[in-house]
């Protein structure tokens, strides 16, 4: 696993300078940790890193649910699906 570059910053730093540090959030940087008493509490990261990475957790939970789903023969053949939207959908068979 590939080991994530972090900076460190103490939350009386970022309670002075939040506005100094939200400034200098880049993609291009790695993420903020915020620690209290020298424990990690929270990471402050650019918004876009946060929204990639939460559609790639997205991405990541459905190959889990799809997988699980073929380890429990919980499929339909696409065949089968497709015949289905069209029955649903366009029953006249207008497509």
């Amino acid at each position: 696993m590939e080991k994530i570059l972090l900076t460190q910053r103490s939350v009386n730093e970022l309670g002075e300078k939040a506005s100094a540090l939200l400034n200098s959030l880049d993609t291009k940087k790695p993420p903020i940790v915020i620690t209290q008493n020298g424990t990690p509490r929270a990471v402050l990261q650019d918004f876009q890193s946060y929204q990639k990475t939460e559609d790639l957790m997205k991405i990541l939970n459905h190959i889990v649910e799809g997988e699980r789903d073929l380890g429990l023969d919980l499929v339909t053949e696409q065949e089968t699906v497709f015949e289905e939207i069209e029955r649903e959908f366009f029953p006249n068979g207008n497509i």
